[in-house]
């Protein structure tokens, strides 16, 4: 987060308590006490985690994630839930190839039944 810039949550946290962000363990203790006046809090942890950077998603990447939004109906843009990721589900949703098609060599019509 830019010095100087306020996020919506560290909005709520008073001002005389505030102080410069100097470490990511200043950060996540500034924003783990925070309190609104109406008294919602707010958890914060660092996630160390590395993840690979330049991935480029296909259309079916974004379709697959559009279709696990669902927007409410205050604020639809800034409000909404994305439903868990299922990899079962989402192998399901593969199609299955289709078998190789059979050559016309290998059929033939009998002209009495069997």
């Amino acid at each position: 987060m830019e010095q100087g810039r306020t996020s919506p949550v560290l909005s709520h946290h008073p001002q005389p308590a505030r102080r410069p962000l100097t470490s990511y363990e200043v950060l996540i203790q500034t924003i783990s006490s925070t309190r609104t006046h109406t008294g919602l809090t707010v958890k914060a942890a660092l996630n160390a985690n590395t993840y690979p950077t330049g991935r480029k998603l296909t259309r079916a990447d974004r379709k697959a994630i559009t279709e696990r939004v669902t927007r409410d109906e205050f604020h639809g843009e800034w409000n909404y839930t994305f439903t868990p990721h299922d990899p079962a589900q989402a192998a399901r949703s593969i199609p299955e190839p289709a078998p190789p098609p059979i050559p016309a060599e290998a059929t033939f019509s009998s002209p009495t039944p069997s």
